[in-house]
């Protein structure tokens, strides 16, 4: 069995409150000044056993319930300095005192305003009188006392031994440097350095007291035999500390730890006993009992618990787990097994409560999420532990007994990640176990337990995992075969099978496919070609395979690369030589004579010739093959190897063309480019593609990308991303610039008598500003100001300015003119509420309620001066205004309505009325119907029209009739037509407009809600408008976030946060509300998100998707889908489309693009509660970019209105067109649905077989995008993180399943990724089609979760397969502070040793020579284009280890962590170093000779990435 280290303990959870060891009763009579909370931690840094870092060390005090540490450190530390003071914070530890003095320290404590004592030894001034002495000891101590002076903490004088120790000598210098007014100078007494003032402590003491800043405890034997004991095992301390006591010392008390030789966290832990013992003898003589234990160094035997791979079989209930554990301790939390981390809602575990020792079940993801027992454990008595976990039930059992039975229920909230399982331990940080653990079970399944303990238990058909820790493991054999469970993969060699043999022989010729056989033989994860040479192809390390066919029959072929040793060539056996210097010399044997043996070095080629008299021994080596290559490979990936190894020379031929292709693109990790041009492929669906704004643009660029790459013999690992807009080469926004987003147009237009908007002028700004002209000649202009009922500024001589600045849509409106004096004005002292205002010819009439009154107030000129009247309704002048005013809009404008030509889908252009009698510009915001059919459009710059003649018959010319029906609103971008009222999204309000007199023109302006928040910001835009069955509206702000405005237009309740730039939001049901976003900071690209309203209901705490970085160290809620750039780099709303409309795409989510000016159809998809969708590209573009879509009951069909602002690549400033189904039927994707295995893909006709399940007409690729605050993302490689790069996907078959009418494509390498790109042919090209390319489909799916495989095809066969974690986290983990690599620091005279990767994932040097403890300096140097690391592991450990690097996908935080597996085998690494870069670490070489292995623990690539650190005697 192993045994766990009782220093390790557990950690808290967040729901726990911490019960500090040794509060118990006799806590309750202690001296307060050794009271736990009195004591602070020394001597834990350098000298801890375990090596903690500041994570470890910070949990490790939090556990023992010590609340201060006093920071000593070396060279090697400060490096983590800031990440010590940052895991205190986090773990509640104050940081009370540091050693010595360094300047960064000092630095970091001003920025994080500390104030930890600074603790200095005095040194011996040499020799002088006492009297010089103290002077020359205050002088050397003068910087110093300044510099803590300014940082505000105390100084304390350390007794270190010597003179500079002597209490008197100490008092003295701390009393003449508070004479120089240092009053912060005191001093630190340390027992461990005081054994000369035992005898004489107490008259010592009493001239200490006044000066004693910190007194640290130590046990005390006469001279210090031995100088560092635990308290209470000494023949003194308890007698010098109740002198303490007894003198009334109330300040600090330190406990250390300062023995090498012992874990700090048993060090500490004996002091804490012994504080205790002491504190009894205290209280009453001969109370104490008997001393405590000594503690004692932890034998390298023992174990600080163990991490094995997770699997999903671990995860997913119905499960059973059982354990035999014997735990030593309850004073602490014990860990039995915990799978995944804590941070995954599947996440469980099996631990005793710290007190009570009693067991407990932990499941975060269910409610409750504690499962309690009255079962004490911790008796050092074994006890058989089970839990049967259910997905609505949890029940525990200690020896056979039922001790708890829970029903439990999902938490909905979070989502699975993917971890490890820790046995002993958690999978990531947090405490261990005392005690032992002698076998684990995992069962699927509720297992029927015996009544009676069971001592041992067996694998049977029902286990899943298996650990048996009773028998010792063999390094050298490999430990991880008595370790592992049956589930997980082997790196270690398997028996000899002939049945698989056989079996393998039979099948190959006819289930393999030598192209593909290639492809895996050319695999840079397996590496066959870093070592063997395929014609002009590979390596040399191992036999030209080039005619294998011709030399050794199939069966010989699969026993070769299934079992590398049985059958080695003489050529190929290596050979190590021990020479008479002791060096080992390892390699082929190319020649040997009487005189010399010549090795040839397998890595390099060169050839070493060691004479025959220096050979101490030689041994054969066996073959450089490793075993287990294939236990990364499938079934059909393995045929298909020996399938095209049993063609290679076989009838003398050469190796095909084919074959040599797919070795030499492996050879590059480099992203492939391809032949890119700017014309669409189907020029006929982009009406504007030679449009001058598109002068730059790559159309179709993912499509041909795809098309490209399909029809390629060898894909390769890596392909190219979206360059950019315009190619890439003109910035960010490609060919457009604020020159080209400039207009004065909106100035030149008669903006009439009232203009709503930001207000800046005469020194005052008003977000809500309602500008009015006044007098008959116009002689003044004011701005009213809702928000306080007054006038805020009258100015003469103009109207307002807008800025030409983007069109003038972000500098507001500036005051023209110049400005009047206005009479002194306040808001009203009694409650108000601001209704709208009327219009009446020129007059503008403000209508509000002050104290329940119903008011007007309206401004004029008088006399050529400024005039206000307000007054109640019935006694204002102008009362008369609510009756309705004179039309001042009444012309009618045709426009043109010009049918399209497309099909299924025609778009219908309906020509906008620009040519106005007021020179008003139309950027279209928004569009809805009037019951009998009519649309109402409204404006960014304020106007609603009304347009009639839309009934025309829609396959010829027609014309539109336009009226104006409002105008002067504030950036009205959202209008809903609800019960025939009229209400307008505008940035200041929600408007409702009535046209009281039913002459065509709304009369009165209603404020019908402001409640919600407005800003005077430039870009906080307020856009869309929708109304659910209940009345409620929604829209979506800038600022706030989406917001719910009741339907009485008096609340507005913020219902989800983070989301950039959203113009405009989609009803899809009562449930949900979409809302899209526009790349920026913390939007690596456009994206539609969709709100589930339900849990959104709890308005105190919306959800927050992303926008501004993550909120209360929670992940942001996940996006429905995001939109590659290439599609969409501006996104606007989205509509639902009715039941019985657009044939095939009734009921689904449209999409519209601002940037792109074109729409698409989102596919929903949802795995496990979570909502992910694909976006399907239509064929046609609009004349401007487009935010809003309606349909029109009256004719069915839909209505886009649109705008261009910056960024969008249309020709037009605004648009009002119709997309028109011509009632064709088409194919179309219509439905998806991810498995671990693949996708299922739906269609709306009948696909062809022999089509859709032609592999070679499918491609799928995939990328990543990173969240962070920077401007939008590149588009990753998601398996090779920080490099720009798509990776394209195999597809191993594709299957037509269901009523014909879908595929199943089986992608076996399917990860959780932000976007998989699909392109499809299911049908000949002659199948009417709406992807804009012509033919083929093209799906780009959000992938964030996988279901379970689909296994309704033939072949089918079950796959071990982790699932990495989704990149958001990862992102989210990598954002986090990185800790610095702790060999970072140069060792002076190091020996410098250089290592370079090499291709096809090697180390260019498999082995480096090093002598014991050696100091060496290491440069990785990484010329590939992918990224690696180096890890220097302990001998026996690489299969263990490598199997956690390949585990690490799953983890969040491997990228941050550099991909290094948490486990002590790890000794010294680099970080990742990244293409083309270099890494230096300096360590010391292990002091144990052996052979040490390292590796790249980048995941997949270990197997073959690795080498041997030889360490010899020195």
């Amino acid at each position: 069995m192993f045994r766990l280290s009782p220093a390790f303990i557990s950690f808290s959870f967040a729901l726990l409150i911490f019960v500090p060891f040794a509060a118990s009763a006799d806590d309750d009579d202690a001296p307060s000044v050794l009271r736990q909370e009195n004591l602070a931690a020394w001597c834990i840094v350098p000298f801890d056993a375990k090596r903690r870092g500041p994570a470890e060390r910070a949990a490790m005090l939090k556990e023992l319930g010590i609340r201060r540490c006093a920071y000593d450190w070396r060279a090697e530390h400060v490096p983590t300095f800031e990440q010590e003071i940052l895991e205190y914070k986090k773990q509640g530890i104050e940081f009370f005192a540091f050693w010595s003095h360094h300047e960064a320290a000092f630095k970091l404590f001003e920025k994080y305003d500390l104030h930890p004592q600074i603790w200095q030894t005095l040194a011996d001034p040499g020799d002088r009188a006492d009297g010089d002495k103290v002077e020359a000891a205050t002088q050397q101590l003068l910087p110093l006392a300044q510099r803590t002076k300014q940082i505000g903490s105390q100084l304390g004088l350390y007794n270190h031994g010597g003179w500079g120790g002597e209490p008197k000598n100490l008092i003295a210098v701390c009393q003449r440097l508070r004479e120089l007014g240092h009053d912060h100078v005191g001093i630190v007494y340390n027992f461990h350095h005081g054994h000369g003032t035992i005898d004489d402590w107490d008259a010592a003491f009493l001239q200490l007291k006044p000066y004693l800043i910190c007194l640290n405890l130590n046990g005390m034997n006469a001279k210090a035999e031995p100088k560092i004991l635990g308290i209470g095992k000494g023949a003194h301390e308890l007698s010098m500390i109740r002198k303490v006591v007894e003198s009334g010392y109330d300040g600090p008390i330190g406990i250390l730890d300062h023995r090498n030789e012992l874990d700090a966290r048993d060090s500490l832990q004996e002091n804490l006993d012994g504080l205790a013992w002491v504190r009894r003898e205290l209280n009453e003589p001969g109370s104490g009992g008997p001393k405590p234990a000594t503690a004692t160094p932890t034998p390298d035997s023992q174990h600080s618990g163990r991490l094995f791979p997770g699997a999903d079989a671990y995860r997913k209930p119905p499960i059973t787990v059982e354990c035999r554990v014997r735990l030593n301790r309850r004073d602490q939390y014990n860990i039995l097994v915990a799978s995944d981390t804590k941070q995954s809602s599947d996440h469980w575990e099996l631990f005793s409560m710290n007190g009570s020792g009693r067991l407990t079940a932990y499941l975060p993801g269910k409610k409750p999420d504690h499962v309690h027992t009255q079962a004490m454990i911790c008796d050092r008595k074994p006890h058989t532990i089970a839990m049967h976990y259910e997905s609505d039930r949890a029940r525990l059992y200690v020896d056979g007994r039922k001790v708890a039975d829970q029903a439990i229920e999902p938490m909905g909230r979070g989502g699975p990640i993917p971890g490890g399982l820790g046995v002993g331990r958690l999978v990531k940080g947090g405490p261990r176990l005392a005690g032992d653990i002698e076998w684990l079970r995992i069962s699927k399944g509720v297992r029927q337990l015996p009544a009676d303990p069971q001592a041992n238990v067996e694998r049977d058909d029902a286990t899943v995992g298996w650990w048996d820790f009773r028998k010792p493991a063999k390094p050298a054999e490999g430990s991880q075969s008595s370790t592992m469970p049956p589930t997980a993969p082997q790196s270690q060699q398997s028996p000899y099978d002939p049945k698989l043999v056989e079996s393998l022989v039979s099948e190959a010729p006819i289930r393999g496919d030598s192209i593909r056989g290639a492809r895996v033989f050319a695999d840079a994860k397996l590496a066959c070609l870093s070592c063997h040479r395929v014609g002009p192809v590979g390596g040399e390390v191992g036999p030209s395979l080039s005619n294998v066919a011709a030399q050794r029959n199939l069966k010989q072929i699969v026993e070769s690369v299934l079992w590398p040793q049985r059958e080695v060539q003489p050529e190929y056996k290596t050979w190590n030589v021990l020479t008479a210097e002791g060096k080992i010399i390892a390699g082929y044997k190319h020649r040997e004579t009487e005189d010399q043996l010549t090795l040839r070095d397998p890595a390099s080629g060169a050839l070493i010739a060691i004479d025959t008299e220096e050979i101490e021994h030689e041994s054969p080596g066996g073959s450089l093959m490793p075993a287990g290559l294939t236990a990364a490979m499938d079934l059909q990936q393995q045929l298909d190897l020996f399938c095209f190894l049993n063609l290679l020379g076989r009838d003398s031929q050469p190796p095909q063309a084919e074959w040599i292709d797919a070795l030499t693109r492996a050879q590059s990790h480099a992203p492939m480019e391809f032949p890119v041009t700017q014309e669409p492929l189907q020029p006929n669906n982009y009406r504007f593609w030679r449009h001058a704004v598109n002068r730059d643009r790559h159309f179709d660029f993912y499509t041909k990308q795809a098309e490209y790459f399909r029809q390629q013999s060898q894909v390769p690992m890596m392909v190219s991303p979206f360059p950019g807009l315009d190619g890439g080469q003109q910035g960010h926004w490609g060919n457009q610039n604020e020159t080209t987003w400039a207009s004065d147009d909106w100035n030149q237009a008669d903006l009439g008598s009232v203009q709503a908007g930001v207000f800046r002028g005469n020194g005052v700004t008003v977000p809500r500003g309602v500008c009015v002209r006044l007098g008959d000649e116009h002689e003044l202009s004011a701005c009213f100001n809702p928000d306080t009922l007054t006038f805020d500024a009258v100015w003469k001589g103009g109207f307002v300015r807008i800025d030409s600045v983007r069109h003038g849509f972000v500098g507001g409106l500036r005051m023209q003119g110049k400005p009047v004096s206005l009479p002194d004005q306040s808001a009203p002292d009694k409650p108000f509420q601001y209704k709208g205002f009327y219009r009446h010819g020129d007059r503008v009439v403000f209508a509000y309620t002050i104290d329940g009154g119903d008011f007007l107030d309206t401004a004029w000129v008088e006399n050529g001066e400024f005039s206000r009247e307000r007054a109640p309704i019935e006694e204002h002048s102008l009362r008369h205004v609510v009756r309705g005013g004179p039309s001042r809009w009444p012309q009618a404008l045709e426009t043109k309505i010009t049918p399209g030509m497309g099909r299924p889908f025609a778009i219908d252009s309906i020509d906008l009325p620009l040519d106005n009698p007021w020179r008003m510009p139309i950027f279209c915001g928004g569009i809805d119907f009037l019951p009998n059919g009519d649309a109402l459009v409204c404006t960014m710059q304020g106007d609603v029209w009304r347009v009639s003649g839309l009934d025309s018959e829609s396959t010829k010319p027609g014309k539109a009739r336009w009226r104006r029906f409002a105008a002067g609103l504030h950036h009205a971008l959202g209008i809903v037509v609800s019960d025939g009222e009229i209400y307008v999204q505008c940035r200041d309000q929600l408007t409702r407009l009535t046209d009281l007199n039913g002459d065509g023109e709304a009369d009165f302006y209603e404020c019908f809600s402001n409640a919600f928040e407005t800003s005077p910001a430039g870009h906080d835009y307020i856009c869309g408008l929708q109304r659910d069955a209940a009345g409620n509206f929604y829209t979506a702000s800038g600022n706030q976030g989406l917001v719910r405005i009741s339907p009485d237009g008096q609340r507005a309740d913020v219902v989800a946060t983070g989301f950039r730039n959203p113009d405009g939001l989609g009803l899809l049901s009562e449930r949900t509300i979409t809302v899209p976003v526009s790349e920026g900071s913390w939007t690596p690209a456009s994206m539609i998100h969709a709100v589930d309203l339900s849990l959104a209901s709890d308005v105190g705490d919306p959800p927050h998707y992303g926008y501004g970085g993550p909120r209360n160290d929670q992940p942001p809620r996940l996006p429905l889908a995001y939109l590659p750039r290439g599609l969409d780099n501006s996104s606007g709303g989205q509509t639902q489309v009715p039941e019985e409309r657009l044939g095939p795409l009734a009921g689904q989510l449209l999409h519209f693009s601002f940037g792109a000016g074109s729409w698409f159809v989102v596919l929903r998809d949802e795995v496990d509660g979570q909502s992910q969708g694909a976006v399907v590209p239509m064929a046609g573009d609009f004349r401007s970019g487009v935010h809003r879509g309606r349909f029109r009951s009256a004719d069915g069909h839909l209505y886009v209105a649109g705008m261009s602002g910056w960024g969008s690549y249309t020709p037009d400033h605004g648009c009002l067109e119709r997309v028109r189904f011509t009632g064709e039927a088409f194919q179309v994707p219509t439905g998806f649905h991810t498995h671990r295995n693949g996708i299922r893909v739906d269609f709306a006709l009948p696909v062809d077989p022999s089509i859709a399940t032609d592999v070679g007409r499918q491609f799928a690729q995939c990328w990543n995008y990173r969240y962070s605050g920077a401007y939008g993302s590149p588009e990753y490689s998601p398996t090779h993180p920080g490099v720009a790069g798509h990776d394209p996907l195999e597809i191993r078959s594709v299957h037509r399943c269901g009523d014909g009418r879908s595929i199943f494509l089986e992608i076996p390498d399917l990860q959780p990724v932000n976007q998989l790109h699909l392109r499809l042919h299911v049908n000949d090209d002659a199948t009417p089609s709406c992807n804009p390319a012509g033919s083929g489909h093209d799906l780009f799916v959000t992938v964030h979760k996988l279901d379970a495989p689909y296994e309704d095809f033939d072949g089918y066969r079950p796959r071990q397969k982790t699932i990495a974690a989704h990149p958001m986290l990862v992102d989210l983990e990598t954002n986090a502070v990185r800790v610095p690599n702790p060999w970072s620091d140069a060792i002076e005279g190091a020996r410098k040793i250089e290592l370079r990767t090499g291709k096809n994932l090697t180390f260019a040097k498999r082995e480096l020579r090093v002598g014991a403890g050696e100091a060496i300096e290491l440069t990785l140097i990484n010329p590939d284009v992918v990224p690696h690391n180096w890890v220097l592991v302990r001998p026996g450990t690489l299969p263990q280890v490598g199997q956690l690097a390949n585990e690490l996908i799953a983890d969040p935080s491997a990228f941050a962590r550099q991909y290094v597996p948490e486990t002590d085998d790890v000794l010294v690494y680099t970080d990742i170093v990244a293409a083309g870069d270099r890494q230096r670490v300096a360590f010391h070489a292990p002091t144990i000779p052996g052979r040490y292995p390292f590796l790249c623990t980048f995941p997949g690539h270990w197997m073959v990435m690795n080498g041997i650190m030889v360490v010899g005697e020195n």
